[in-house]
């Protein structure tokens, strides 16, 4: 995450991409008005960035599951780990899961610490500047 760019044509309002960051960073002081395209291209590329590496993390997550019942060799692995990760591939299937993610996301904190981190120094000189 550290060469983060923002989407180019964000599809997040102001208001949204100040709620993101703020929920990422804590209150910044900034309202909706001091939000540019910018911003928002940068709030959406770590909201992506966010969901991408918690989809991940779940696959990760489906494996070692799966590695844990490895006593009959790795034929009974690999299945036990499809099935794994095709309960998280089940939440970004179709339009009907998409709605169910929507109304349950799921980020992991490792994730979200992660992102924090990579985008702490950032964002300050982001508030103080008015610049990325």
């Amino acid at each position: 995450m550290a060469t983060l760019k923002p989407t180019s044509s964000p599809k997040i309002s102001e208001s949204d991409a100040l709620e993101i960051l703020e929920w990422l960073h804590g209150s910044s002081g900034l309202s909706d008005k001091d939000m540019t395209k910018v911003d928002c291209g940068y709030a959406e590329a770590i909201l992506i960035e966010l969901l991408d590496a918690s989809f991940a993390i779940g696959f990760i997550e489906a494996l070692f599951k799966a590695a844990m019942k490895a006593p009959s060799g790795p034929k009974k692995v690999i299945v036990a780990f499809l099935k794994g990760a095709g309960k998280n591939l089940v939440k970004y299937k179709d339009k009907g899961d998409l709605e169910k993610m929507m109304k349950e996301p799921v980020i992991y904190k490792a994730a979200f610490e992660q992102a924090k981190r990579s985008t702490k120094s950032a964002w300050a000189i982001r508030v103080q500047t008015g610049e990325w």
